[in-house]
Order: C-alpha cells, then structure tokens, then sequence
C-alpha cells in the first residue's frame, strides 16, 4: 500500500481468511474519496496512521467495518 503524502490513511477494504485462521485485509481500488462505488464490494475500511509513504504486506491497521 502506497502513499503520495505521509498523512492518516482510510482505504476501503475486504476481508479474506488465511489458511492459519488469521484475517487479512486487501485493498479494493478506488479513485479516490469521491468513489463510493468502489465501497460496494468492501468490507469496511482500514485507518492506517501517518508514517512512511509505503506499507508492507502484513503490517497492522485498525480495521471499521462498515456494520
């Protein structure tokens, strides 16, 4: 996940289950804020903290689901 400023990110995600039983978030693409239909197949959303411009696979975010 990539950034083009170090800022508090919100990113609509869905959810997956790994194989170990963890749950795993996937960013669903989007155009930005004003896309709300690439909200339909999310599961919620992802508020990441501002850090660097990239984040690796596997780090942690606290996730809001939608309901």
């Amino acid at each position: 996940l990539s950034v083009d400023k170090p800022l508090t990110l919100f990113a609509p995600v869905s959810l997956n289950r790994r194989e170990d039983a963890r749950l795993e978030a996937a960013p669903v693409p989007n155009h930005g804020s004003g896309d709300l239909s690439a909200l339909a197949p999310s599961d919620g959303f992802i508020e990441v903290p501002e850090g660097p411009l990239t984040y690796e696979d596997g780090c942690l975010a606290t996730f809001h689901p939608w309901s």
